[in-house]
């Protein structure tokens, strides 16, 4: 078991929402502390082995491997897997607008683990400890990237270097590039080069993700072309050319 999955199960079972995910040592008090009675101990073996396979099934997506990497951003996406009770149109829904929400704040926007931890945090507390319901928890999610709006975070990529130091974000990006691609021409999206490239690190994996791409050289204001790649002195460019890029960077 890992040590994030240890600290997120002690997070998700304290008495009050925390504001922050518990560290190492206050985790092991606090599921200790639970588990003092032959049942309790039970429970709490229960609960961890629940959680441990939440934050697997999180982790073991590479696909997203640009929004998961701030803790409370996992944290928030393994309580909505710990929700038994969901459908999987309401997981697929609440993940969806969850996947879209973080993105823009860490990934487009560049936002580090100190922005808001406390509402991510409370958030995934409430969603184990109160159940509320999938309307709810999209509506609370929501909440969380209303001020940081899709134009603003477009506008911060606009441009900009998307090439050296954003190379795990141009990789998501790439792929739900494909994505929708696919989506709009009514195609089943199964292509296992881009698995190797949401997978990689590196320039040689997005030399691969380039190759992959069908990105015209003139935009096309009535079609769904997205971006145009361009080179610079500063590596390839990208430039948002039209609303259906908003939609699919990260618009609710």
């Amino acid at each position: 078991m890992s040590t994030e999955a240890l600290r997120f199960a002690a997070t998700l079972k304290e008495a009050e929402a925390p504001s922050r995910p518990l560290g190492e040592e206050a985790s092991v008090d606090g599921l200790r502390s639970k588990g003092a009675t032959g049942a309790g101990i039970r429970d709490v073996a229960s609960w961890l082995l629940r959680v441990v396979r939440a934050c697997d099934t999180v982790v073991a997506n590479k696909r997203i491997n640009a929004v998961t990497r701030i803790s409370q951003a996992r944290l928030l996406a393994v309580a909505i897997h710990l929700r038994d009770d969901l459908k999987p149109s309401q997981l697929q829904t609440l993940l969806a607008r969850w996947e879209k929400v973080s993105f823009r704040i860490y990934g487009m926007l560049g936002h580090d683990a100190r922005t808001r931890v406390g509402e991510y945090v409370r958030l995934a507390w409430q969603v184990v400890n109160e159940e509320p319901p999938p309307s709810a928890i999209d509506a609370a999610v929501g909440e969380i990237g209303d001020e940081f709006p899709i134009v603003d975070a477009a506008n911060a990529r606009r441009n900009a270097n998307c090439y050296d130091g954003w190379e795990s974000e141009l990789r998501y990006f790439m792929y739900r590039y494909e994505e929708y691609l696919a989506q709009t021409q009514k195609q089943n999206f199964r292509n296992e080069q881009w698995e190797v490239v949401v997978s990689g690190t590196g320039r040689a994996a997005l030399a691969a993700g380039f190759d992959g791409l069908r990105v015209p050289s003139k935009p096309d204001p009535g079609g769904v072309n997205l971006v145009i790649f361009r080179k610079s002195s500063r590596g390839p460019v990208i430039t948002l050319v039209n609303a259906d890029a908003l939609e699919v960077l990260g618009k609710d």
